[in-house]
């Protein structure tokens, strides 16, 4: 059961990158979605500024997908122990990057979705991103005193 709960976030998380990466995500299928809401919230918006948002709202959920995909590789690597340490730091990250690639890859093949080395460059880039996040949270976190040997004398 304890394999399970450190590991499933992270099973979950890569079937969800899988399904963002299907035709259901495209740009077209997410335009369908965006555009709309955008031309209700900016009545006023142009049809370039339109493309141009769309672009970084999808380039957004990229670095929020993988941000929060570093974090749970993080968590699982460090399999219950406190604190950061450089080496799963770098695992996570190089699981990130290569997640990445794979996930660029699966988008080549899928007709209607087009890949590019630059999201896997965005993805990398937020993974890092969230392991500064994560070191300098563990470093701003107060110190727990050693447990000592000697017991408290006795009142």
């Amino acid at each position: 059961m304890r394999w399970l709960r450190q590991w499933a976030p992270l099973i979950l998380l890569l079937g969800a990158i899988w399904i963002l990466s299907t035709l259901l995500f495209s740009a077209d299928s997410t335009g369908r979605v965006v555009f709309p809401a955008l031309r209700r919230l900016l009545p006023a918006i142009t049809a370039h500024e339109l493309l141009e948002t769309h672009y970084w709202i999808r380039k957004l959920a990229h670095v929020c997908v993988y941000f929060v995909l570093s974090l749970v590789l993080l968590r699982a690597l460090r399999r219950g122990r406190p604190g950061w340490r450089l080496s799963w730091a770098l695992g996570a990250l190089g699981l990130v990057m290569a997640i990445a690639f794979l996930d660029e890859l699966h988008q080549y093949y899928v007709p209607g979705r087009g890949s590019s080395i630059r999201d896997v460059f965005l993805d990398s880039a937020a993974a890092a991103l969230a392991q500064v996040f994560a070191w300098q949270r563990v470093r701003r976190q107060p110190r727990l005193p050693e447990s000592s040997s000697t017991a408290e004398p006795a009142s």
